[in-house]
């Protein structure tokens, strides 16, 4: 389950990439939302000199389990 800090992220991750802003329990909003973060995570990883290897599979893993709270900061530093 996300929270609702976790959802408002996303909603301004999609924002920021111009795309067509969906919401919990919309069709696609998972995958839109698993592609958007990894590419996120990829550029903040790679900006910090780390090996990019975070893949759509593994971020849709973290929608069924939990998010880790790094990749909450990467989002959130983002926001800025």
């Amino acid at each position: 389950m996300l929270t609702q800090q976790l959802e408002t992220l996303i909603e301004n991750l999609m924002r920021r990439h111009n795309v067509p802003i969906l919401y919990p329990g919309e069709f696609g909003y998972k995958m839109l939302a698993a592609r958007l973060i990894k590419k996120e995570v990829n550029h903040w990883l790679k900006s910090n000199g780390a090996t990019p290897d975070v893949t759509v599979e593994i971020v849709r893993c973290w929608f069924y389990r939990k998010f880790p709270s790094w990749v909450i900061a990467v989002l959130n530093s983002g926001d800025k």
